[in-house]
């Protein structure tokens, strides 16, 4: 009974790994994040 159902269990966690989509994660983390005291433009003061 255990190893039928160790073989019903494993056949269905390998269904859903082949059915799932990969995650695609092409966004880099600086593109989501906004650290405090960094600026996207230098500041250039003169006087």
């Amino acid at each position: 009974m255990a190893q039928a159902f160790a073989k019903i269990l494993t056949a269905l966690v390998l269904a859903v790994c082949c059915i799932a989509p990969p995650a695609d994660a092409q966004i880099r983390i600086k593109d989501i994040v906004d650290m405090e005291g960094v600026r996207d433009n230098q500041l250039v003061g003169y006087g």
